[in-house]
């Protein structure tokens, strides 16, 4: 899906598809327009951009290298990532490349906002953020708050680990930003043990955590006892 206005009207566009052995198929619009000397021209580009990477993060990426063509520098280049929730650095995160070009975000509400100002645009500025799936973390926080009563049943507590297993990010390694949720995954199914140490379930998801842990060399406060224990 794709739509572009020019200065307010619509402006018809192509579609054109290209391959290669590196990128696979990859599609491409184009559109004619006319730019008039001393004035201003308005493009409004819009449409759908699939996510990439590893369940249960999704990554976009957004290119701004293309830019390099232009006369002169970008002026100023803003990028919003809005999400139907607050946002913030735990579920929200650049790539490292993207964070020593665009620096940290703002946050606000809903919303992450990156701004920079007049730059010669090169590969090393394009754009890349990853993002957790937004059905694992609405999870997560409906988990959180049921945990947040005082009596909180141990399946509450069990949830929440679960909750938390469920938005980190693992092939063969941990993924270093799914790191902070590890801890509480663990701390999670200790509460749940704790409250009914006869809950089976409870004593079987806190052993394949810890399992877990031990498969991806996460390093933790676990003790062999423990892992006999679970």
């Amino acid at each position: 899906l794709f739509a572009v206005d020019v200065n307010g009207a619509p402006v018809t566009h192509t579609v054109t598809s290209s391959a290669s052995e590196a990128d696979g198929r990859r599609m491409w619009a184009q559109f004619e327009t006319l730019y008039p000397a001393g004035a201003s021209t308005v493009i409004s580009v819009s449409y759908v951009l699939s996510p990439t990477g590893y369940y249960p993060t999704a990554s976009y990426s957004y290119i701004f290298a293309t830019g390099a063509g232009w006369d002169g520098p970008i002026g100023s280049a803003e990028l919003l990532v809005r999400l139907p929730y607050p946002v913030s650095s735990a579920n929200i995160y650049p790539e490292q490349a993207t964070h020593l070009r665009w620096g940290r975000p703002q946050y606000r509400g809903n919303e992450a906002r990156w701004l920079r100002r007049r730059f010669e645009p090169t590969q090393a500025d394009n754009f890349r953020v990853n993002v957790i799936s937004p059905d694992r973390w609405l999870t997560l926080t409906a988990a959180r708050r049921a945990t947040t009563a005082r009596n909180a049943s141990a399946e509450s507590w069990r949830m929440l680990g679960r909750a938390y297993e469920g938005v980190i990010e693992s092939k063969y390694i941990i993924a270093t930003h799914s790191l902070r949720f590890v801890q509480l995954m663990l701390d999670a199914y200790r509460q749940a043990v704790k409250r009914d140490p006869g809950s089976v379930p409870a004593r079987l998801d806190t052993a394949e955590a810890l399992m877990f842990c031990c498969a991806t060399m996460f390093i933790s406060k676990v003790t062999d006892d423990e892992i006999a224990a679970a």
